[in-house]
């Protein structure tokens, strides 16, 4: 985020709005975590070989592919999270941080799975990456230039998330997978992370790329804001890409599916939520 406004700043002709952080002293590994996730690397190769195949195979030629962005509005958002946390309430089930990001996604996984015409007892993933940077030890100041994200998984039953109590469920998961992470030893974190990459090789979790954090629809690079922020990479990922939207307080998601299971997603993200909400 910092990166992207300095960049900006810099094409504007202006003063970066401050100077990153590029000292790598300050990562000391008293783990030898370089080591255990090399050696954890080659334990998984095959899984992870595989993983990667799929992520660099481009489907450009299926004809079929549509992309799409939906939007779901701050009101609708704000009555997604009254929903779960009276629903929490009446159900003495414990709190956990009711965000626009995770009501946002578990909204979106709910449709898709319906969609896709899951259910019973088959295993949905959702991962998304988490910032390390203040979850570290000695936290890292904010403007650190440099890769310091982590990963967080959740899953579920398909039949679940379908369920009548479906968006419930969803944000459950998502809200305590990332609310799971606070204190968590990030040394440790990272050989797991290996692990948990090798176990969902190839179960295809519905993933996020990019943040609302990173606010594009207020960067102008010299010629204005934009009107329309895309992100390329989800042609090839199959994942969810998510930005703000240019209202207040909504948020803008991005997919590439093919067209018959695009259209049977926007039927479901037009309609679930009335169903929701009755």
């Amino acid at each position: 985020m910092q990166f992207i406004r300095s960049w900006a700043a810099a094409c504007r002709s202006m003063k970066p709005i401050s100077s990153p952080f590029l000292d790598r002293s300050i990562i000391v590994d008293t783990y030898g975590i370089r080591r255990k996730i090399f050696r954890r690397m080659c334990q998984h190769k095959e899984q992870l070989e595989e993983y990667f195949m799929k992520q660099g195979s481009l489907p450009d030629s299926d004809p079929s592919l549509v992309s799409a962005t939906f939007t779901l509005g701050k009101d609708k958002i704000d009555r997604l999270k009254e929903l779960v946390k009276a629903k929490g309430e009446e159900e003495e089930k414990p709190s956990f941080h009711i965000s626009t990001f995770v009501v946002t996604c578990a909204y979106v996984w709910r449709c898709l799975v319906k969609a896709r015409g899951y259910g019973g007892d088959v295993k949905q993933y959702f991962g998304c990456a988490v910032d390390w940077r203040r979850r570290m030890k000695s936290p890292f100041p904010s403007n650190y230039f440099g890769n310091c994200l982590g990963a967080c998984v959740g899953e579920v039953k398909a039949g679940d998330l379908v369920g009548k109590e479906g968006i419930q469920v969803a944000t459950m998961v998502i809200g305590k997978s990332i609310d799971g992470l606070q204190g968590t030893d990030v040394g440790k974190g990272l050989e797991e992370t290996i692990d948990r990459y090798a176990e969902l090789a190839i179960s295809g979790p519905l993933s996020v790329a990019g943040s609302p954090k990173l606010r594009v629809y207020e960067v102008d690079f010299g010629w204005g804001r934009p009107l329309k922020v895309e992100i390329t990479s989800i042609v090839e990922t199959g994942a969810m890409s998510l930005a703000e939207s240019k209202e207040e307080g909504g948020m803008e998601i991005g997919l590439v599916l093919a067209e018959e299971l695009m259209t049977k997603f926007g039927t479901n993200f037009a309609n679930d939520l009335l169903d929701i909400f009755k």
